[in-house]
């Protein structure tokens, strides 16, 4: 008997707890969401590596690197992203997140998600705007 619960504990303490992490993908130029779903999680990992993984796995087209994505469901790329106002003013579009609602202020690579905190991944299409040689706004929509 005591060598069964022994061997309950040592899997009990060598257990991990699965988390799930919402990530939902707004349409571009809209309030809309284009996709909505959860990726499981067992450790603390980073916003950059749950959404590579929940885009490839759901099969999502993207462009995507370490510390960023440049095109989800084949946005634009490249200059294609420059909207040229004037000879003093443009915008530049791609893709921004948002950790409950709170922008995030680094790349996806360095920006950390803790699955215990229950909290959601969202991807929307907005832009930087860069007016009289200053940039005056990020992540705008």
């Amino acid at each position: 008997m005591n060598k069964l619960i022994l061997v309950f504990l040592v899997v009990l303490l060598n257990a991990q707890t699965l988390f799930c992490a919402e990530i939902q993908i707004y349409k571009p130029n809209s309030s809309l969401i284009a996709n909505h779903g959860h990726v499981e999680v067992f450790t603390i990992t980073t916003v950059g590596e749950l959404t590579r993984y929940y885009l490839e796995s759901n099969n999502i087209p993207h462009i995507a690197g370490e510390h960023g994505v440049n095109s989800i469901y084949n946005t634009p790329v490249g200059l294609e992203t420059y909207e040229i106002i004037s000879d003093y003013h443009m915008k530049v579009y791609g893709w921004c997140f948002a950790v409950d609602g709170l922008l995030g202020s680094t790349l996806m690579s360095q920006a950390i998600f803790d699955p215990q905190k229950n909290e959601t991944i969202s991807w929307y299409y907005g832009y930087a705007e860069y007016f009289k040689g200053e940039w005056i706004g990020y992540c705008l929509y």
